[in-house]
């Protein structure tokens, strides 16, 4: 994971969840803990992060509570409980919940699930391409289906062979050679 991807653990048992921190801190993200309500606020103001693995019971009131107050960039959480009870785990998914998982956890088992809620949240922020670079990408795929040949190319792409050679030059898709 790049090192500027940063987790926020919250879970009232101190010893689970610095644990849970040096074990994410092994695989190579950036974390900070916090053991109630007040803390995690205060922690996300600090730094928004990126993932949040979220206890659902704290000494001052619910995780839920704090999944339904996180506002844009919104991060990823994974709610991480001793309770697994169905309906609590479909309150969390509809409160935005990324993943509900229960307690105890395999390491493996949570490190891929914060691995695949990132790729969502990366999938989810990364936003559309632009026309010009899906415009590009297809005329160097047709180029290349055509081994380079301009008039087959333009044919293929259904304009002219002077229209293709100036995309060809706006978009630096190589030297132009008038044989071909």
């Amino acid at each position: 994971m790049v090192p500027s991807t940063h987790l926020l653990i919250v879970d009232d048992e101190v010893a689970f969840a610095d644990a849970l921190a040096d074990f994410m801190r092994y695989e190579g993200f950036s974390v900070s803990t916090a053991y109630a309500l007040v803390e995690a606020r205060a922690a996300i103001r600090a730094r928004t992060p990126q993932l949040i693995v979220l206890d659902v019971r704290l000494p001052d009131g619910s995780g839920l509570d704090l999944l339904a107050e996180l506002r844009a960039p919104r991060p990823a959480v994974i709610v991480l409980t001793g309770f697994g009870e169905v309906p609590l785990a479909v309150d969390a998914m509809q409160r935005g919940a990324t993943d509900f998982l229960t307690k105890p956890v395999e390491l493996p088992v949570l490190s891929t699930a914060v691995r695949r809620a990132l790729e969502r949240v990366a999938a989810r922020t990364s936003g559309p391409a632009s026309l010009d670079a899906v415009e590009r990408a297809h005329i160097a795929e047709v180029l290349q289906a055509h081994g380079g040949n301009r008039t087959h190319s333009a044919r293929a792409l259904g304009i002219s062979r002077a229209t293709l050679i100036k995309k060809i030059r706006d978009y630096g898709l190589g030297a132009i050679d008038d044989a071909s």
